[in-house]
């Protein structure tokens, strides 16, 4: 029995080792293979970083990612350059590049992934030169922090990606507006005054953006217009939605719902006189794009337009109820607001050239309920500027004009 006893503790320790309750670490992680996250087959201007930094992922023969593996990235072709170039995966075997910046020439650039005795993997991005010219200035009085210069300069270069033809050049000999100051020069393609008012202090109209001088041509903007409630900038920077309310207003400069009507492809417009109860876009670009993003199911007109919110509200963005988190609804949800290539297409119709290869990945929902959104929003309450909007000839002499509405 003692002899039973001294035995004990050795019979335990097997049972534990070898019986159901093992608690044996696994096996380590070893890297077999990797693979793109994210960030292939972009487009992006010259000299300019691609909007998607790339990433790779590792991960063993079962499909475990693989943590701190080195992981290098280098240029292979195309003459662009990289920073936080060499790193080790995270946690989930990921690995993403600090940022890859396209060359000088227009055409294919590659870039090159290596993780020591695997193969590389390889990301493709075509580089392009942007005719068309957008030009922001601040206003007499208007000095912008430099996270809000950052954000007018990324809003900037996102739509050089996406509007690419150039507009015929303009000399201007004008006196001051309210939407901009004394002009004594030949504008190529796009100028933008921006200024930081109080509007209505917090909430409320938090900006107000669109065009103050069209070409008589073709009723593309020479001149636009940009103001910002002062009382809302903060809040916009700290919850992070600052960058995309910029790229939604200057969105109106281009034309997006400010020059709808004059253009003739907004249809059944709610607004008094008219009191339309389902107003549309009827560009063709605009529709195909519709379609192709899911629409082509949806039995209402097409393409719907925002019904609801009063003047500089309705009748000027895509309809919410339908469109949801697509940046030129009337409403910034929190998370991604995707620019889609409906957005871009309806620029084609307004007569611009356009890269539709630029926009953001988006699938329409089709709900009249607006699902997975939570968190903060900010709406977007009057915000495409009224006018006047004067017509300008080749020669730069005003020819007429018109509000919007």
């Amino acid at each position: 029995l003692i002899r039973r006893y001294r035995e004990l503790p050795v019979l335990l320790g097997m049972s534990w080792l070898f019986g159901c309750g093992s608690t044996e670490p696994p096996p380590p992680v070893i890297p077999t293979t990797v693979a793109v996250a994210q960030g292939d087959g972009q487009n992006g201007l010259v000299n300019t970083a691609v909007a998607n930094p790339p990433a790779v992922v590792v991960r063993d023969d079962d499909g475990r990612p693989a943590s701190g593996v080195p992981v290098t990235f280098s240029v292979a072709s195309g003459g662009g350059t990289v920073t936080g170039a060499s790193l080790t995966t995270n946690s989930q075997g990921v690995a993403i590049v600090g940022s890859w910046i396209l060359g000088s020439t227009a055409g294919v650039n590659t870039l090159t992934a290596e993780v020591e005795g695997l193969n590389s993997v390889t990301f493709t991005a075509t580089a392009f030169i942007s005719l068309f010219d957008i030009e922001v200035r601040y206003k007499s009085g208007t000095t912008p922090t430099p996270t809000q210069q950052a954000a007018f300069t990324t809003a900037v270069s996102r739509w050089q990606i996406m509007v690419i033809g150039e507009q015929p050049n303009i000399p201007l000999s004008q006196s001051g507006t309210s939407c901009f100051p004394a002009l004594s020069e030949t504008v190529d393609d796009l100028v933008i005054f921006v200024d930081f008012i109080p509007i209505d202090g917090e909430f409320g109209v938090l900006a107000l953006a669109g065009p103050c001088l069209v070409r008589n041509s073709n009723n593309t903007p020479v001149i636009g217009g940009m103001t910002f409630d002062i009382a809302d900038l903060p809040r916009l920077e700290s919850s992070g939605q600052l960058e995309e309310v910029i790229l939604h207003e200057m969105g109106h400069v281009l034309g997006i719902g400010a020059l709808w009507e004059l253009a003739g492809l907004l249809q059944d417009p709610s607004l008094p006189p008219n009191n339309g109860l389902d107003p549309f876009f009827d560009g063709t670009e605009a529709i195909a794009a519709f379609d192709r993003i899911g629409g082509s199911s949806y039995t209402g007109a097409k393409v719907p337009v925002a019904n609801t919110g009063g003047p500089g509200s309705a009748d000027s963005h895509w309809r919410e109820g339908v469109l949801q988190s697509e940046l030129m609804t009337p409403v910034i949800n929190s998370g991604f607001n995707p620019l889609s290539e409906l957005s871009v297409a309806s620029l084609m119709d307004l007569g611009y050239t356009v890269n539709l290869s630029g926009a953001d990945a988006y699938t329409l929902p089709l709900s009249t309920v607006r699902s997975n959104l939570s968190g903060p929003t900010e709406v977007l309450v009057g915000d495409v500027r009224p006018g006047p909007v004067y017509r300008v000839d080749q020669s730069g002499n005003v020819v007429g004009s018109f509000n919007i509405r």
